[in-house]
């Protein structure tokens, strides 16, 4: 049949537009991506493509720019009826890999340049049909950290959450095939009930206001052309291919229909007034409102960036050893060997600025410089190494800082919960590396005993921009980390080495922490009367009857004190001048743990009866977890600070700004025959100078251990 006649008999077929597998399909600078990710047996192009009138819901909403004015990026993974043990978990890992490469430009005249990956968006819509909200929920579940930071958006299109009863008749076929993933897809299958479980317990643990979704079901079963006439009944008497109770389950204000659509034609929408785009346009409307975002879109360099040039500081290693002590503070010894450049950028003498530390919670100390380890001709000024001469290759230096970071890491998850809210469960060390080279960097970190940790890894992350906007997981820097990462509880250290690491790189040391043990319950009950019996102290002194017997022990106790002096000292103490006071620890509100509250006092003021010290904040507190007595002497001499005096004075928690001791002892008071938890906290100090010096001769050990003994055993008793 000629051609003419061929085309005039046979209806001419739309256009399919040009599209693949985790490519960008529609590119403008954004905070905000789309990601598409298709469902089972079907790709980028054939799921969201209506072959009736050529629509292509990608590029409905790419056109839809009022609405949406954002870039699109077709995700994708590999499925096929042959695809044996290519199961789920590796289908989450193939999206997730996409996402965070940088892929060509999509627009003309781009010649190949590379886009920032789409995981670097501040905000990641997920649209998902089928299989791919599975594929996602997966991927969100099981990589959390990479998207802990990002505004996610989820839309789950006629998703099985529950799997399908049709996956469930075709399961012998499945079987036959060896395909895992159908499998997956049976009806309350293993796999997605697990996953289901995972994915619950994830969005309870996210931080508020990190996920919005809707969930969106198809209308009735799938009617083949050749079944039109029957097609009425058959939409009556078959269930659709995904029921409304797999599909609606985790989103409830936004758990929706779709009328006179099946499983197919529920993502071909002919137009933007589809129910399905039009109710992915109020989705992304809310979305706006419940998630709004300041930042800047990600920055590809060579694209306007503002990257530190390279080579503004090289050295042949990097040693950055971290000991965390059980107060929750960390020593940081950090070494800088062979350096060979370091070029300021604003000209002048050579500099190099030492990236900002930040860590929440707690804070850190001033850097000090290692005299004896450091090279001569270098100069520490706040956060800025200065150089004599200019480094080279021939003319190297070493620099050793030691730096402490005070009531930075928690002791288990319970602790991290109520210090850091958002943690996921899990603390961390990272090295950011904004334009330093490095011929090796090394991290150890050494662990206390009394640490709960579950799990230790390390992972990789890639800068963005210019690093003020953040840095977005890269699963290449991972696989470098943990090749060069060990974790020994024997030793209980960690260890990540690596070898010429990347720039603009950031590689992070994180360790799961467990719940703390719970005390059996004849201890538990013990140690809950004896901490309400304190409490009952502080009780009467509210009522306006101050308990003479509390406070006749405590001046027993001060006067046991004073005795510890020498002779020719006691007559220069003003009794008036000391600072005395009881804490019982009251364990009663769960959501602020463990707190310590003055109970009694010898020299009334008023800041102290509003005080709420956690355990292991303050120097009380870190005696009454550790169960060993403090002391907080600070030096008067600024000049003669070191980083770990520096650690203890910013340890201290003052009761208010105009009450801060200038010699502090806190005593634990337990019970070690029946309990290792504290009871209270007996304190004596002293916020006058002058009587500070006179104080300072009780700090030798064999004083204190007088002072613990009598307070452990009389004082208790009495009280």
């Amino acid at each position: 049949m000629p051609p003419l006649i061929s085309s005039l008999l046979k209806p001419s077929q739309p256009e399919k537009p040009v599209a693949a597998n985790n490519s960008w399909h529609h590119y403008v600078p954004s905070n905000t991506v789309f990601v598409f990710v298709h469902g089972v047996l079907s790709d980028a192009l054939e799921c969201w493509f209506n072959a009736s009138n050529g629509a292509y819901w990608p590029s409905l909403v790419a056109g839809d720019v009022q609405n949406f004015p954002v870039p699109i990026f077709n995700g994708g993974y590999y499925t096929s009826k042959l695809s044996t043990h290519y199961a789920v978990p590796d289908c989450a890992k193939e999206l997730f890999d996409a996402l965070h490469d940088r892929l060509p430009d999509p627009r003309p005249g781009s010649n190949g340049r590379l886009l920032p990956p789409a995981a670097s968006h501040d905000r990641i819509v997920f649209v998902c049909h089928s299989l791919g909200g599975i594929v996602v929920r997966h991927m969100l579940t099981n990589f959390p950290e990479a998207f802990r930071t990002r505004k996610i958006g989820l839309v789950l299109v006629a998703s099985p959450s529950m799997g399908s009863q049709y996956g469930t008749w075709l399961r012998y076929l499945a079987q036959a095939l060896r395909n895992e993933t159908a499998q997956t897809l049976q009806f309350h299958s293993e796999d997605l009930t697990k996953l289901d479980y995972q994915f619950q317990q994830h969005l309870k643990t996210l931080p508020a206001g990190s996920l919005y979704g809707m969930e969106l079901a198809e209308h009735h079963m799938i009617v083949p052309g050749f079944l039109s006439k029957a097609g009425a009944l058959l939409r009556i008497v078959a269930p659709p291919v995904v029921p409304r109770g797999s599909a609606l389950r985790y989103f409830e204000d936004s758990a929706i229909v779709i009328p006179e659509t099946d499983h197919s034609t529920i993502v071909k929408p002919r137009g933007i007034d589809h129910g399905s785009h039009i109710n992915l346009r109020r989705f992304y409307a809310k979305f706006n409102e419940k998630m709004p975002s300041t930042a800047a879109p990600p920055v590809a360099p060579g694209q306007g960036a503002t990257v530190a040039p390279e080579g503004k500081f090289e050295c042949r290693d990097v040693f950055w050893q971290i000991d965390i002590s059980e107060d929750g503070d960390a020593s940081n010894r950090m070494e800088f060997l062979a350096i060979s450049a370091a070029k300021d950028v604003r000209g002048g003498a050579p500099k190099y600025q030492l990236p900002e530390v930040i860590i929440a919670p707690g804070q850190t100390t001033d850097f000090y410089k290692d005299e004896d380890a450091s090279s001569t001709g270098v100069l520490l000024k706040g956060n800025t190494i200065t150089f004599e001469s200019p480094p080279t290759p021939e003319n190297s230096f070493d620099v050793v800082l030691q730096q402490g970071d005070v009531s930075a890491y928690s002791m288990d998850a319970s602790e991290l919960s109520r210090n850091d809210p958002n943690g996921g469960g899990y603390d961390y060390v990272e090295k950011k590396l904004p334009f330093e080279k490095a011929g090796r960097l090394a991290m150890q970190i050494h662990f206390p005993a009394s640490l709960q940790i579950e799990k230790v890894d390390a992972q990789g992350f890639r800068l963005i921009g210019n690093g003020s906007e953040g840095a977005t997981y890269d699963h290449q820097l991972t696989t470098d980390a943990r090749r060069g990462f060990l974790y020994s509880r024997l030793l209980d250290s960690a260890t990540l080495v690596l070898q010429n690491p990347a720039p603009r790189s950031v590689f992070r040391i994180r360790w799961t922490l467990a719940e703390p043990a719970e005390l059996p319950a004849e201890k538990a009950a013990f140690l809950h009367a004896r901490r309400r019996r304190l409490l009952k102290i502080r009780s009467q002194f509210e009522s306006g009857q101050p308990p003479k017997a509390a406070l006749e022990a405590l001046g027993d106790f001060a006067n046991v004190v004073l005795q510890q002096l020498p002779s020719d000292i006691q007559p220069h103490i003003l009794t008036g001048q000391l600072d005395v006071s009881l804490m019982a620890v009251d364990g009663e509100d769960s959501q602020k743990g463990e707190v310590l509250r003055v109970c009694t006092c010898l020299n009334d003021h008023e800041s102290y009866w509003a005080l709420e010290l956690p355990i292991g904040r303050g120097i009380a507190g870190r005696a009454a977890r550790s169960l060993r007595p403090r002391l907080f002497a600070p030096s008067t001499s600024p000049k003669a600070r070191t980083a770990a005096e520096d650690m203890v004075r910013r340890a201290y928690q003052p009761f208010a700004e105009q009450l801060r001791h200038r010699w502090l002892l806190c005593i634990p008071l337990w019970e070690p025959q029946r309990c290792h938890r504290a009871i209270g906290v007996v304190n004596f100090g002293t916020f006058d100078s002058s009587q500070a010096q006179y104080l300072r001769p009780l700090g030798d050990e064999t004083t204190v251990a007088k002072l613990v003994a009598y307070a452990s055993e009389a004082l208790l008793k009495r009280l």
